[in-house]
């Protein structure tokens, strides 16, 4: 029979580590993209992270050129947070990417990135007009 009336530690053990095994497992296939915009008040597009809940730098970079990083606004104080970038991965806060829209961070003194749309405008006879913003 599987129930027992005698007490089993490690047992009791193993069962602890398969719901938490379980519940991780559970969180990061619920968070399987994470939403960036080029800026705050812009439509977000949903990027996949991996299946460790990491997003490479170069999926980042396959949709915003450019860019190096991101920050999302902290919802408890407003500010802005940075999130952490090792090896060329985006590391999730708090080890959840969780509701934020979070914002492509680019490095400064480089030129703002032009959208596809606004670049079209400026490409006159196969030259192209950059424009500083």
């Amino acid at each position: 029979m599987f129930l027992r009336n005698e007490f089993n530690e490690s047992s009791c053990v193993s069962c602890v580590v398969v719901i938490f095994l379980a519940h991780v497992t559970l969180r990061l296939k619920m968070n399987n993209y994470v939403q960036v915009a080029e800026d705050e008040n812009e439509e977000p597009i949903e990027l996949p992270v991996e299946e460790d809940g990491t997003l490479p730098l170069s999926t980042l970079v396959a949709q915003f050129a450019g860019a190096c990083g991101l920050k999302y606004r902290n919802p408890e104080t407003n500010s802005w947070r940075g999130i952490r970038l090792v090896d060329g991965l985006l590391y999730a806060p708090e080890s959840v990417w969780g509701n934020h829209t979070y914002v492509a961070v680019y490095p400064k003194g480089e030129l703002l990135p032009v959208s596809r749309r606004v670049m079209e405008e400026y490409v006159v006879h196969n030259s192209i007009h950059v424009v500083f913003i």
